[in-house]
């Protein structure tokens, strides 16, 4: 298996080490047919996703009103607290994004690094219910956030994303550096006779992409030299909705084995070889789908954050039509 050298780009370690995994998987493989329909299906809805507002601050009457540095401490506490919602059964994205909107209305000062330092599980069962699950890992990563902003950055999430110089690559390098709750990396251990062929790092940073993708998004209409440069090196944010939808479509076909775990909604531990496969293949797979639907048409260059959102947002529309996702218990998704 051949590495390139990836240097120090944390997105092009991502997309590496992902297709590494890949050729070596033994559970999850891409229907190549499938994803070329699919890519054809998605040029016949012209690309389109709702835009960041419309999912995020829909409930509020007056978004002139909320400042930049609100936006942005938005952003940091929904993509720190993103994570493992599927043992609340119906509790969904948009629950979330509702939640910390009203919350931003009627308790601004929450959105401070000062009073983000102080997250207690009582604020995050605020955001959440009572019985959610991780929220004592919840509350640790919130204060982990604000501690850091408060200490290093002079309390201002602003100054924390200048310090990148607008470079969206950068701020995913200073996010990796600066909070260790981002640091979604794995082993790939392979079982059977292939064992000693596994063994290597597999980069992922779902919520560290996501940060910086949602920052690109939410201040495009605001203040986006901000994050401007190079945002089309990001890759996917591998999680379940997406591998849902593509496994629904036919573009991924599963083993046996990993088919029969999904179903019977078994949880797949954290680092297992079919739950990191699941998660390598969905990077992999965005690459191609951007890839093809590129050389069909010159003229579109989508980024990888787009198909995202446009596959994730497809996703979300077809919950009803879908088997289950896979269970994972992990902070990192």
């Amino acid at each position: 298996m051949e590495h390139s050298n990836t240097g120090l780009n944390p997105c092009q370690k991502v997309k590496d080490s992902c297709k590494a995994v890949m050729e070596l998987a033994k559970h999850v493989k891409i229907n190549k047919e499938n994803l070329l329909k699919l890519v054809e299906n998605i040029e016949e809805t012209e690309f389109k996703y709702d835009c960041w507002e419309q999912w995020h601050f829909q409930t509020i009457p007056d978004v002139s009103q909320i400042t930049d540095e609100q936006v942005i401490a938005y952003v940091f506490i929904i993509d720190a607290l993103n994570f493992c919602f599927w043992p609340t059964e119906g509790f969904e994205y948009d629950q979330l994004a509702n939640n910390l909107a009203k919350i931003l209305v009627d308790d601004p000062e929450f959105f401070t690094s000062k009073r983000m330092a102080q997250a207690t599980d009582e604020d995050i069962c605020k955001i959440f219910t009572a019985d959610f699950c991780l929220i004592q890992e919840r509350s640790r990563l919130l204060r982990e956030v604000g501690e850091i902003i408060e200490t290093k950055f002079e309390g201002s999430f602003s100054n924390f994303v200048s310090s990148a110089g607008g470079n969206a690559v950068k701020l995913v390098d200073q996010i990796i550096s600066n909070f260790p709750g981002f640091r979604d990396e794995s082993i790939y251990n392979i079982a059977g006779e292939d064992a000693l062929k596994g063994g290597q790092q597999v980069f992922f940073y779902k919520r560290v992409q996501i940060l910086v993708g949602d920052l690109y998004a939410a201040l495009e209409n605001r203040n986006q030299s901000l994050v401007s440069q190079d945002i089309e090196q990001l890759t996917m944010f591998p999680d379940y909705r997406v591998p849902q939808i593509l496994h629904h479509l036919g573009v991924f076909e599963y083993s046996e084995d990993l088919e029969k775990q999904i179903i019977d909604e078994e949880i797949i531990p954290h680092g297992d070889q079919k739950e990191v496969e699941i998660r390598a293949a969905t990077i992999e797979c965005v690459e191609q789908i951007k890839g093809t639907a590129f050389e069909h048409n010159p003229n579109i260059n989508l980024k990888s954050i787009e198909v995202d959102w446009i596959l994730w947002q497809m996703g979300e529309k077809k919950l009803d039509e879908m088997k289950p996702h896979h269970r994972t218990l992990s902070i990192f998704y």
